[in-house]
């Protein structure tokens, strides 16, 4: 987390330098003038995240880094070198996250500026157009998430543009926007805050989402950590299987001779069924993750059962195992969860410890957690698929590298590597009456 906090704070300081108006003044032509203002400020935003990429490696970091010099150009405290004009940075960024994303940007501003001849309004009907164009591309979550920062940039950026489009009756057919509402000042600062306020509501809620774990009182029928007695730690993943991270963990795992368990979905199971055999041939546990990922708080009683049965068929199926283990996506579950583990007779897990590989932080960051809150009887979450949002698309390459300095670290500290059956027993043992 701290490499990705340190790279939204880079990229702020960046968008706040005014490096933008590096050779203007050379210039008297104002069009002139305009394309140098463009040009650097997408040589900026290219280096801010080319320099994201290199240090961290993933999505997270190259959004968060862009993110950071977006704010930065708008908010920055020294108001004299505030950037009013976003194109260049969004489209340098863009670039180096993806060009189709850019290219659909650059595409769609001409489009609407040709009708409109609005700057502001062209650029902010050009980042919406990048929201469904995200989904079409099947680029990841926090893409996604960050061509909706983008939208609210631009609509920040073309308010005062609106009154005057309104006239025009372009914003009223497409919106039903009554020109009244677009001069009230008051109504655009509300409207900018609203949509600002539920993006920033759906990123906390989804993140708090993701970072769910047991509680200490975890009822009965809920198993989140072993005892203290031995120093042993279970290392769990869930999400996959997935053709190219879980074989990657599956390789340092057999190098390392260690055991875990995989929480897989049914249906990366049906996508991925050698990799599901070559968990269960080497000598790893496989546990119920549902069939789809599903929120299950959001499926009623007979749904919740379905989603945990089928997985266990397909997994049954597949590698001949049957499934013992259930965890839920995101640790969430209620009284039709547990009723639903009682009856197809699962024991749930949790976990004590999470490596937060979700947000894709750097592999350092990602060692350095779990060795630090690594303890006795824990029960450690990775992921080797899934994503901020759905259950797929992330990128886990750090997760895949951290794996090995983890592995090396407890070792070294005198840990023992178990599997969450061995775990279990353990527990059994240690608590059992003499």
């Amino acid at each position: 987390m701290q490499s990705l906090m340190l790279l939204f704070s880079f990229g702020f300081c960046c968008g706040g330098f005014p490096l933008q108006k590096i050779g203007s003044g050379l210039f008297q032509s104002e069009t002139v003038r305009r394309s140098i203002f463009f040009c650097n400020g997408a040589l900026t935003g290219l280096a801010v995240v080319w320099v994201a990429r290199c240090l961290v490696g993933t999505p997270a970091g190259a959004v968060l880094s862009a993110s950071g010099l977006l704010v930065g150009r708008l908010f920055f405290p020294l108001k004299r070198w505030r950037q009013d004009d976003l194109r260049g940075a969004v489209t340098g960024s863009l670039l180096a996250i993806s060009s189709a994303l850019a290219a659909a940007f650059l595409c769609g501003w001409l489009f609407w500026y040709l009708i409109t001849r609005e700057a502001p309004l062209s650029s902010f009907m050009a980042a919406l157009v990048l929201i469904p164009a995200s989904l079409a591309l099947h680029e990841g979550d926090i893409i996604f998430i960050f061509t909706a920062f983008l939208a609210w940039f631009f609509l920040h950026d073309s308010f005062n543009q609106l009154e005057k489009m309104a006239r025009t009756g372009i914003i009223s057919v497409i919106y039903k926007v009554p020109l009244l509402y677009l001069e009230s000042r008051p109504l655009r600062v509300f409207l900018r805050a609203a949509v600002l306020g539920a993006l920033v509501l759906a990123v906390l809620t989804t993140a708090i989402l993701n970072r769910m774990v047991s509680s200490e009182a975890a009822p009965a029928g809920v198993f989140h950590r072993g005892s203290d007695g031995e120093p042993v730690v279970a290392l769990t993943f869930d999400d996959g299987p997935h053709p190219l991270y879980t074989a990657q963990i599956l390789d340092l795992l057999k190098e390392k001779e260690v055991r875990a368990t995989f929480f897989v979905v049914g249906t990366h199971v049906r996508r991925c069924p050698d990799l599901a055999r070559r968990i269960a041939a080497e000598g790893h546990e496989i546990g119920n993750h549902t069939y789809s990922h599903a929120n299950l708080l959001r499926r009623d009683r007979e749904k919740i059962y379905l989603e945990i049965a089928r997985n266990n068929e397909i997994i049954k199926e597949i590698t001949g195992v049957q499934p013992v283990f259930f965890r839920p996506p995101r640790g969430l579950y209620n009284r039709a969860v547990l009723e639903a583990c009682f009856e197809l007779d699962l024991q749930l897990i949790l976990w004590s410890v999470s490596a937060e590989d979700w947000i894709e932080p750097s592999a350092g960051d990602i060692a350095r957690r779990v060795i630090k809150h690594a303890r006795p009887g824990a029960i450690i979450l990775f992921h080797d698929s899934g994503d901020f949002l759905r259950s797929e698309g992330g990128v886990r390459s750090n997760t895949v590298q951290a794996l090995g300095t983890i592995i090396d670290r407890l070792s070294a500290q005198g840990y023992r590597f178990v599997t969450v059956s061995k775990m279990l027993e353990l527990d059994e043992n240690e608590n059992a009456p003499e």
